[in-house]
């Protein structure tokens, strides 16, 4: 019986210490990661405006951000308007929908018309590594850029008539599920902010 109890004792008291070392580390950490985040954001917003690029530091990213972006919110959403010499760029949202595999979020950036899109990128997804999970690739993203999609939001893939925008090969069904989320996120925007 004490020859069992001590094994039980001793894995115990490593699972204590580990415990115990990762709270400590998680405490000592949080700040930095929640900077780190917040800056992420930053980033990724000034990214849908082409605002900035992958060198700037993220001093640059904090002047960048308070002199181009003014945040608006309204019933728990934000609105995130980029402005140059007091003129109106866009307008930013953040988006989120069903992929494939699970929840898509990004931000998206819309004329002051709502009717062009003038970026679009990826923050977190569940996609396929390769296939579907090519959708925060620069490539893909960068086809959304100043793409003009009008009242009725035309978004096709190609080959399909009319397609302005290429799919992912091997990833039809995340491509299809990015498409309808990108369509659904603007019918909301439009009906909760557009004048």
């Amino acid at each position: 019986m004490r020859k069992s109890i001590y094994p039980v004792i001793f894995i115990m008291g490593i699972t204590f210490i580990s415990i115990l070392m990762l709270a400590i580390l998680n405490e000592i950490t949080k700040n930095r990661i929640d900077e780190y985040r917040e800056i992420e954001e930053k980033k990724q917003i000034l990214y849908i405006f082409n605002l900035s690029n992958e060198n700037d530091s993220n001093q640059k990213i904090e002047d960048k951000f308070s002199k181009y972006i003014k945040i608006e919110t309204k019933d728990n959403i934000s609105k995130y308007t980029a402005l140059n010499n007091d003129e109106i760029i866009g307008y930013g949202f953040k988006i989120e929908g069903k992929g494939l595999w699970g929840l898509i979020e990004g931000y998206i950036a819309l004329s002051k018309d709502y009717n062009k899109i003038i970026g679009l990128t990826f923050i977190k997804h569940s996609e396929t590594p390769g296939l579907g999970g090519r959708i925060d690739e620069t490539w893909f993203k960068d086809q959304f850029r100043e793409l003009e999609i009008g009242d009725n939001i035309s978004l096709i893939f190609r080959p399909r008539e009319g397609g302005n925008i290429d799919s992912i090969s091997g990833a039809t069904q995340t491509s299809d599920k990015v498409r309808l989320l990108i369509v659904n996120e603007i019918e909301k925007i439009r009906d909760k902010w557009r004048d």
